[in-house]
């Protein structure tokens, strides 16, 4: 049976989420801005009093953790009618779903590695040079209007507030040329994005420098580390530099 989450879920909700690396968009999202408050709406699957599923739309991208014990056909039934724009969510519960993702990507995990070695990098305060850099340097990850930088800038700093969200950056001569920041933070672990470098001075070890010294960061505090990668060679990259395959994400665009 599928609920709208209230307070009083939210430490049984933490403990199921704990388990699933894509949770910590969830309670990112819930620790930053609570429940069900117009632009976030989170629904709780429930099966003999345990929790089996949760559902969380956060200005229409929404994620979906599920057990295997979750009613996977209620799900599809809910998914069919919710108003989402895009769906996120393991390509074990897409299969459970009987639902064909339009994309995957392979998620990892960082362990940290005495072997690795690299320069620490440090912390940047302009956001408007990150954004830039980003949207540059990875396509199709932001747009270039006005509208979404301001919305990429009250969320992002709004996280960085309560402590959800933090970025790294190298510069060189005053310019910014690599970053990494956290997508999602909660108490127990973190998802690292926006890893980008300016494509004139790849190969100098400029991006591994801000992921490991985000990632070692995020260790040091007891948090799990993940990431996404975006393509074959950001794989090869993560798993050189002390990441390990963790599991495979599906999207879905409605």
């Amino acid at each position: 049976m599928l609920k709208l989450a209230e307070i009083n879920n939210k430490k049984e909700m933490e403990n199921f989420l704990k388990d699933f690396p894509l949770g910590v968009r969830v309670l990112c999202y819930i620790e930053a801005y609570g429940f069900n408050c117009g632009f976030l709406n989170v629904w709780v699957g429930y099966s003999d009093k345990e929790i089996t599923s949760v559902f969380c739309d956060f200005e229409g991208s929404a994620t979906l953790c599920a057990s295997e014990k979750a009613d996977f056909e209620e799900l599809s039934c809910f998914l069919s009618g919710d108003g989402f724009s895009s769906l996120c969510a393991d390509t074990e519960t897409f299969r459970l779903l009987s639902i064909r993702p339009h994309d995957t990507k392979q998620m990892f995990e960082y362990l940290p590695n005495s072997f690795i070695s690299f320069e620490s990098a440090g912390n940047t305060e302009s956001l408007r040079e990150v954004y830039t850099l980003i949207s540059k340097e990875i396509p199709g990850s932001f747009s270039n209007d006005e509208s979404s930088y301001l919305h990429f800038l009250s969320d992002f700093t709004f996280r960085q507030r309560r402590g959800l969200a933090r970025l790294k950056s190298v510069t060189n001569n005053n310019q910014l040329v690599a970053c990494a920041m956290t997508a999602a933070e909660s108490s127990y672990s973190a998802l690292i994005s926006g890893v980008a470098s300016n494509s004139d001075m790849r190969g100098k070890g400029l991006g591994k420098s801000v992921v490991l010294t985000l990632a070692e960061e995020l260790k040091n505090e007891g948090k799990t580390v993940f990431v996404i990668a975006l393509n074959k060679s950001a794989e090869a990259f993560y798993q050189k530099n002390g990441f390990k395959k963790s599991i495979c994400i599906g999207y879905l665009n409605k």
